[in-house]
């Protein structure tokens, strides 16, 4: 592997950890870091321009997003705030952001996580959700999009039809600007999109994704002491946050534009993209005969010249 790849390999495995407090120049008191409505820093996504060598990271504090950019970073203290600040965010939005560079048209997409209301699409909220979430039980998680020249400054979720979007709640929406649970027996009816993470398919200019599919749980897991994704010192008794079910494949528009998400398309609902507990945390980097992926904080390169499964690689390589 070349040194760039290397770098971003290394990047991304840093990525798992907390990157703000450790990769930034701009100390702040212990009570900012550790405030008492439990919010805490984390690391959520990254990607690169490649032309440029630019780094752009996601990170969220409570229901802020903030960006950081670095130059082909190798050492600490590289990485620093888009906005010049920690305590300046570039939205408000759910804390799930993910961020691809969309090289044809030199802009930053975020594929965002955003909250769909049930009874805007017809739902009954009451006969939806069995069991509790902590994102309530008349929401679902789908996936949006934002977009961006410059990384600091960006458009509003386009599935967000208010006028102006304040944070993750929308009263109205634009359903073709979104990828939602289809709402028919080939899904769980309360099936939610937890994270996704859009890559390009080698130099094919194709794209696809994986998403992280996500189920509330019974109340004797999720308050189960130790149990949950969310630390103990925040909610001692559980959080109703379940686990996630697992990675599945999604194929991304023909134009290679991962913008247009009427176009993407969910070919491999039954099809496990990693094995189970594994979670493909970051987009693949890839070389000139495969694609390496960091996975619950270790490299994996797969044998095949594509992804990870059979089906879907038979679908890929047509591409190249």
């Amino acid at each position: 592997l070349d040194a760039d790849t290397l770098t971003h390999i290394i990047v991304l495995a840093q990525e798992h950890r907390d990157y703000v407090r450790q990769h930034t120049h701009y100390p702040v008191d212990d009570s900012f870091f550790h405030p008492e409505d439990g919010s805490i820093w984390t690391a959520k996504s990254m990607d690169r321009n490649p032309a440029t060598g630019e780094y752009l990271m996601f990170a969220s504090y409570g229901s802020s997003a903030h960006t950081f950019t670095a130059n082909k970073p190798k050492k600490e203290n590289t990485f620093l705030p888009t906005t010049g600040s920690l305590k300046k965010a570039v939205f408000k939005d759910h804390d799930d952001c993910n961020v691809f560079f969309q090289q044809s048209t030199n802009t930053w997409v975020d594929m965002q996580i955003m909250f769909e209301l049930y009874s805007a699409v017809g739902l009954n909220a009451s006969k939806v959700k069995k069991y509790c979430d902590n994102v309530s039980n008349d929401t679902r998680r789908v996936v949006s999009v934002r977009t961006s020249s410059d990384g600091t400054n960006w458009t509003q979720d386009w599935g967000c039809a208010d006028a102006h979007q304040k944070d993750e709640h929308c009263s109205t929406f634009n359903t073709a600007a979104m990828v939602t649970p289809c709402d028919c027996p080939d899904d769980p009816p309360d099936l939610e999109f937890y994270r996704i993470r859009a890559f390009t398919l080698g130099a094919s200019g194709r794209v696809a994704g994986h998403a992280l599919d996500y189920v509330p749980s019974p109340h004797a897991v999720v308050y189960s002491p130790g149990y949950g994704r969310q630390p103990l010192w925040y909610c001692s008794e559980g959080c109703c946050h379940g686990p996630h079910s697992y990675e599945e494949w999604w194929i991304g528009p023909s134009s290679g534009n991962v913008a247009n998400m009427s176009e993407w398309r969910r070919s491999y609902k039954d099809t496990h993209a990693v094995s189970h507990d594994i979670w493909l945390m970051a987009q693949p980097v890839t070389t000139t005969t495969q694609h390496v992926w960091v996975d619950s904080g270790k490299v994996r390169i797969p044998s095949t010249r594509c992804c990870c499964t059979k089906r879907m690689c038979a679908y890929a390589c047509t591409t190249y």
